[in-house]
C-alpha cells in the first residue's frame, strides 16, 4: 500500500513558505553585504581625508615650532644678556645691566606664551654652569608664570642639551616625545611635551647657550582624533613605534617608565610603514589581530637625516563597531518574522483545504492531465472554487511583482539620503527642488510645503545668488561642479557651505544632484588665525626696539613706532624708503650684497650705523630674519 501523499494545501503552503523563507533570506544577506560594503566605502574616504588633513596640521605645527623658536632666539634681550655677561654684568653697548635685559626677556617670554597657548615653557639656558637656566617662563594651571632666579634648573644631563651643543647657528633640533622632567624627575600628574633648541653664539662665535621652546603634545594629538567618526581609534606612535596616543590613556608614553608596548605588536599590518623602503600612506584594510577590524595610516615626517624623524598616525575601525552599524537586521527579528510566517502559513493551510473542498473536480482534472491531455486550461477546472483560486493567486502575484520591489528600493534610497551629514537636494534643469532631506528644512528653517515651492536659487542674495547660477549651468554641461556660497535661511541668518552637484538622468532627463556641507567651523578657523597675527603685530608696535619688514629688494614695508622715534621720519614716510637711504655705515652696493648673504643664509646679526632725518648718526645693532 502506497503511502498516502500530502493534501495539494499542505504542498502548496509548503511551497510557499520554503520560497518566502529562501527569498527572505537571501534578501537580508544580500542587503546586509550591501550595507557593509556602503560603510566600508564611506569611512574608507573618510579616514582618508582625516588622515592627510591631520598630516598638514602636524607638520604646519611643528614648522611653526621651528620659527618661534628661532624668532625667540633673535630677540634684542638675547644679544644683551649675551653682551652683559662678557662684560662683567654691563652690556656696554646700551649700558643695561644683565638683570634689566633678563626682565625684559622675560617679559617677551610671557607675552609669547600668553599669544601662544599650546606653548608651555620658554627658556634661555646658558652653557655654563652645567647648562643653568637663565631666563624661564613656565605655563601652570593656565597662568603664565616667570620662574624665580632661586628655582632656575641645571638642564646639561638632558638629552635635548646635549644634542643643541652640536647645533650651528640657525639649526633647530628637535627632542623626543616624552614626559616632562623638573629636578630630575618626570612631573605627576604626567606632562607629554615636545622641545624645540636653538643655539645662542656670543660675537666672537663662542657658543653661549640655547633657546628651549615647548608645546604640550596632548592638545596637538586630542585635534588628531576629536573629528573621527563614532566608533574610530585613533592613534599615535614616534618612528620607534612607541605609543604617544593610545584610546587606552594607561599605554601611552609606558616607554618612559620602562613598558615595551609596540603599536606593531598590536597591529602587524603597520610593518610596511617602518623601516627603509617603508611606505608614507597605508589604506584602510582589514587587520590580521584577533579582535579583527579595518586599519588606515599614514607618516607625518618631522626632519629627515640619518635616522629620519616622524609620527605615525593611524585610525582603527573594530569589527564589532562596523557589525552594529551596517546589520540593520538583527537575529531576534529575524527569527520572530519566521515564527510568524510559520503561524500564518498553518493558518492559511487550513483556509486552503476548506477551498479545495471538490476534491471529486480536482481529482478528473489531475487525471486527464496526468493522461497527457494538455490543451486543458487551469482556470477551466474545479467549475468555479479552482478558477476563483487561480485567478486570485495571479492577481496577488502581479500586484506583489513590481510593487514590493519598489517600496523597498525607494525606503532604502530615503533613509540613505536622510543619513547623508550636510544637506541634499535634486533639482531640474528650470531650478526647481525635486528631491530634498530634512537637513534642508532644518537649515532654512521651513517645512517641506515651503521648500516645495522654492527655486533653488531663491535661497542666495547678491553675488552668491549669481554664483549658484552659473555653477548650477555648469554642472548641467559639463557633468559636475562645486562651489563655496552662503545659504540665506528663512531667518535671514546667512551659513556658508560648501556645494557639489552631479548631472545624472531620472526617467530620461537631466537633472541634478547634490549635497552641501557647513563651512562655519572652517571660516571660524580662518577668523582666529587672522586675530593671531593681528595680536602679534600688536606686540610689535608696542616693542621698545625698532622693528622693519621689507621686500627682498630693501624697500621697507613695515615698521614700528619705535624706530620712528629712533629715526625722527614719521612712520608714513619710511614705508617706501630703501635701506641705503637710512644705512649710515654701509654703501649701497654693500647694502645690497648684505641683503643676498640674508636671503641665502636665513638670518644674520650685525652691527651698524643710521642716519636720522635730520643728518645725524646713531648705532644700532640689528638682528633680521629672512621668511621666504
Amino acid at each position: 500500500m502506497k503511502p498516502c501523499a500530502p493534501r495539494l494545501s499542505t504542498r502548496i503552503t509548503l511551497a510557499g513558505l520554503l520560497l518566502v523563507v529562501a527569498g527572505g533570506t537571501l534578501w537580508i544577506n544580500n542587503e546586509n553585504q550591501r550595507l557593509h560594503e556602503i560603510y566600508l566605502s564611506e569611512r574608507e574616504s573618510n579616514l582618508e581625508v582625516a588622515l592627510h588633513v591631520e598630516k598638514v596640521r602636524l607638520v604646519k605645527t611643528v614648522e611653526t615650532l621651528r620659527q618661534d623658536v628661532v624668532f625667540l632666539s633673535n630677540t634684542p634681550p638675547i644679544s644683551g644678556i649675551v653682551r652683559a655677561a662678557a662684560n662683567r654684568g654691563l652690556d656696554p653697548r646700551d649700558k643695561n645691566s644683565r638683570a634689566t635685559w633678563e626682565a625684559r626677556l622675560q617679559e617677551i617670554f610671557a607675552a609669547f606664551l600668553r599669544g601662544h597657548p599650546d606653548y608651555s615653557h620658554a627658556r634661555f639656558i646658558g652653557v655654563a654652569d652645567g647648562g643653568r637656566e637663565l631666563v624661564r617662563v613656565n605655563r601652570r594651571d593656565g597662568r603664565v608664570e616667570v620662574t624665580p632666579r632661586d628655582l632656575l634648573q641645571a638642564k646639561g644631563d638632558r638629552d635635548f642639551f646635549k644634542a643643541g651643543l652640536t647645533l650651528s647657528k640657525g639649526q633647530v633640533y628637535l627632542s623626543e616625545f616624552d614626559l616632562e622632567q623638573e629636578w630630575g624627575k618626570v612631573v605627576e600628574p604626567h606632562h607629554p611635551t615636545l622641545r624645540a633648541v636653538t643655539p645662542v653664539f656670543d660675537a666672537y662665535g663662542n657658543r653661549f647657550g640655547m633657546l628651549v621652546l615647548n608645546i604640550d603634545t596632548p592638545p596637538l594629538f586630542a585635534a588628531a582624533v576629536a573629528a573621527l567618526p563614532s566608533g574610530v581609534q585613533g592613534y599615535v606612535a614616534d618612528q620607534h613605534g612607541r605609543y604617544l596616543l593610545h584610546p587606552d590613556a594607561g599605554h601611552a608614553f609606558t616607554f618612559e617608565v620602562g613598558g615595551q608596548e609596540k603599536i606593531t605588536r598590536e597591529f602587524s599590518l603597520l610593518n610596511a610603514v617602518y623601516g627603509a623602503q617603508a611606505q608614507s600612506y597605508l589604506p584602510m584594510q582589514a587587520t590580521n589581530n584577533r579582535a579583527g577590524g579595518y586599519l588606515a595610516a599614514e607618516r607625518v615626517d618631522l626632519d629627515a637625516g640619518e635616522a629620519p624623524r616622524f609620527l605615525l598616525l593611524a585610525y582603527y575601525l573594530p569589527e564589532q563597531v562596523v557589525s552594529a552599524q551596517t546589520y540593520a537586521i538583527s537575529t531576534a527579528v529575524i527569527v520572530k518574522t519566521i515564527i510568524v510566517v510559520i503561524l500564518l502559513g498553518l493558518v492559511f493551510m487550513l483556509v486552503l483545504r476548506r477551498v479545495f473542498a471538490p476534491l471529486n473536480s480536482i481529482t478528473e482534472i489531475a487525471g486527464e492531465i496526468a493522461a497527457g491531455n494538455h490543451q486543458l486550461r487551469l482556470r477551466e477546472m474545479g467549475g468555479g472554487e479552482i478558477g476563483k483560486l487561480t485567478v486570485a493567486l495571479n492577481v496577488m502575484l502581479d500586484k506583489l511583482s513590481v510593487h514590493d520591489l519598489l517600496a523597498h528600493e525607494n525606503a532604502f534610497r530615503k533613509e540613505l539620503i536622510e543619513s547623508l551629514p550636510g544637506i541634499f537636494y535634486m533639482i531640474d534643469m528650470q531650478g526647481r527642488f525635486l528631491m530634498w532631506n530634512r537637513n534642508l528644512e532644518k537649515v532654512l528653517g521651513m517645512d517641506a510645503g515651503e521648500v516645495a515651492g522654492l527655486m533653488a536659487l531663491d535661497i542666495f542674495e547678491g553675488d552668491d545668488k549669481r554664483l549658484i547660477e552659473s555653477k548650477i549651468g555648469e554642472a548641467f554641461q559639463h557633468g559636475e561642479a562645486a562651489t563655496e556660497a552662503e545659504l540665506r535661511a528663512k531667518n535671514g541668518v546667512r551659513i556658508p557651505y560648501h556645494f557639489t552637484g552631479r548631472r545624472v538622468q531620472r526617467d530620461g532627463q537631466p537633472v541634478l544632484i547634490g549635497m552641501g556641507l557647513d563651512i562655519t567651523e572652517q571660516r571660524e578657523s580662518v577668523r582666529m588665525k587672522g586675530a593671531v597675527l593681528q595680536r602679534y603685530k600688536q606686540v610689535i608696535d608696542t616693542a621698545m626696539d625698532g622693528f622693519w619688514m621689507t621686500d627682498e629688494r630693501g624697500i621697507l614695508e613695515e615698521v614700528n613706532a619705535a624706530y620712528a622715534w629712533m629715526s625722527g621720519y614719521p612712520m608714513q614716510e619710511l614705508v617706501g624708503m630703501h635701506i641705503s637711504q637710512l644705512e649710515a655705515g654701509e654703501r649701497p652696493e654693500e647694502v645690497e650684497a648684505r641683503i643676498g648673504k640674508i636671503m641665502a643664509q636665513g638670518s644674520d646679526r650685525f652691527e651698524s650705523q643710521h642716519r636720522r632725518k635730520d643728518g645725524s648718526v646713531f648705532e644700532v645693532e640689528v638682528s633680521t630674519t629672512y621668511l621666504p
